[in-house]
């Protein structure tokens, strides 16, 4: 029995290898864990009001986080934002060739008061806990656990139309998808949600609904299912 995390993922294996009856999707689930600062905005040093933004990736190309830079300098340039931001990027690892690339690209966007590259952390819940708007602007993508995590704590995800994102996020409904590599159609994204507290509260309550699917006990449930009738 062949074991895919996606729906994208079982369409690519069968366009590479042929289709198989045995193979079936799996979701591996997440468990929403305990918060431990409450209070991580003032540790962050965040003023109340501001909308934050949150992408979790361990590398920029595979993770769009120069297209999400752009974007975020199209609408600074463009002055589109009725609300101040922060966009908190998590997972680069510090002092790494990434890191540093990170860093210019902001530097050179002139970003450095609204992109806060934070390395890699422990605190993902509260992190998620403090964030309005979850980012997953990937060139390539299976189903994200970062974004099952987001879903948990009610939060809207703008994310690309590739992989197995658009399994759990539903255009128009807990979110917005677009295409990988444009820079608008993300900026013209975020704006909608930026400006909007009541479209992203909506979308976080669907969100929160959508995220019922995707418990760690479910996916260790179906594992053991399929495990027991291949036994």
């Amino acid at each position: 029995r062949f074991l895919c995390v996606s729906c994208g993922v079982k369409k690519e294996m069968i366009e590479g290898v042929g289709f198989s009856s045995k193979s079936e999707v799996l979701y591996l689930g997440v468990r929403k864990k305990k918060i431990v600062n409450p209070n991580l905005k003032k540790t962050l040093d965040i003023p109340k009001g501001v909308v934050v933004l949150t992408t979790i990736g361990f590398n920029i190309r595979i993770k769009g986080f120069d297209i999400l830079v752009k974007s975020i300098q199209s609408l600074m340039d463009s002055n589109r934002l009725k609300n101040d931001i922060i966009v908190l990027v998590i997972g680069i690892s510090e002092n790494s060739e990434d890191s540093n690339s990170l860093r210019q690209l902001i530097a050179e966007a002139g970003l450095n008061r609204k992109i806060m590259s934070l390395g890699i952390r422990n605190d993902i819940n509260d992190i998620l806990n403090i964030s309005d708007i979850y980012l997953q602007p990937s060139r390539t993508e299976g189903v994200s656990l970062s974004i099952m995590e987001a879903l948990n704590y009610s939060l809207p995800v703008i994310g690309t139309r590739v992989g197995g994102i658009p399994e759990i996020v539903h255009e128009g409904e807990n979110g917005y998808l677009f295409e990988k590599e444009n820079v608008e159609e993300l900026a013209d994204r975020i704006e909608i949600l930026v400006n909007n507290r009541e479209v992203r509260e909506m979308m976080g309550r669907k969100s929160k609904v959508i995220s019922s699917r995707f418990t760690l006990a479910d996916g260790v449930e179906k594992l053991a299912s399929i495990y027991h009738q291949t036994n």
